[in-house]
């Protein structure tokens, strides 16, 4: 007889890999997908594992904040600019699990609707106004920690009646300038925000003739109350004005049209 002996295996392996499963879920409730990687600036994650992980384990991230350094669940805090952002955690034995984010900033990328007009202006007096929801996008991203905010400026290139002295002063460019709110308006659910584009020009002569100008608009945005200014680019807003007194004013490729007798078409 040969006799044989069968080999014993032995596998090697940290029980805490397989035992614990990291878990993220988004705060912000829009968009419903809260188990999203993509995320916009600032945004809140909550870190958690299933089951609960052991009280001393450990965190780092490569990007952006974590509530605490070691914890058996966390809170992440995207970076306040476009970057991949790795979150780790290392369990008590060694074994680590990770979760990477796609964090993106806002742009220039901006839908707008209108969802009113002006009716405040008088009977032959020359004006015309619309609201605006303005969405930020992209939308599968919460951008709710982020607030907006437009410059003055100096109107620009203006062109006949807006540039009668005797109407709007020796400096027609100034006293037509651009006045807009300077406090941060900080985005809805949904990437939303409201906007007015307006002009009402006060001339009771009521002799007009044709012209425009316009707003060279610079954007701002910023991620919480105290977070700093970041540029987001320019918007244009134009008004122009016939020899009858019909004015339009258009912004992010909406108008609005009214005539002296109150007459309003939008676009």
């Amino acid at each position: 007889m040969t006799p044989h002996v069968i080999p014993a295996v032995f596998a090697m392996a940290d029980p805490n890999a397989a035992e614990y499963t990291l878990i993220s879920q988004c705060q912000a409730t829009t968009p419903t997908n809260r188990a999203r990687t993509n995320l916009g600036v600032g945004e809140y994650v909550d870190l958690s594992f299933n089951p609960p992980a052991p009280t001393n384990t450990t965190w780092t991230t490569t990007a952006g904040g974590l509530w605490t350094n070691v914890g058996s669940y966390n809170y992440f805090t995207a970076p306040s600019n476009a970057a991949t952002a790795t979150v780790t955690a290392t369990l008590p034995g060694g074994a680590q699990q990770s979760i990477t984010f796609n964090v993106i900033q806002p742009t220039m990328n901006i839908q707008a609707t209108i969802t009113g007009v002006s009716n405040s202006y008088t009977i032959l007096s020359a004006g015309a106004g619309m609201n605006l929801r303005l969405v930020y996008y992209p939308t599968n991203v919460s951008f709710e920690r982020v607030g907006w905010l437009e410059l003055g400026e100096n109107a620009t290139s203006m062109s006949g009646y807006f540039t009668n002295t005797n109407k709007f002063g020796t400096n027609p460019a100034y006293t037509l300038r651009h006045l807009p709110n300077t406090n941060w308006a900080f985005l809805l659910a949904g990437n939303a925000t409201g906007d007015i584009a307006a002009l009402n020009i006060n001339d009771p002569t009521g002799e007009f003739g044709a012209g425009g100008f316009l707003f060279q608009i610079p954007l701002l945005w910023t991620v919480g109350a105290n977070g700093s200014s970041n540029s987001l680019g320019q918007t244009n807003q134009v008004f122009s004005i016939d020899g009858h007194g019909t004015v339009t004013v258009t912004k992010y490729g909406r108008s609005v049209t009214r005539d002296l007798y109150g007459n309003i078409t939008t676009n």
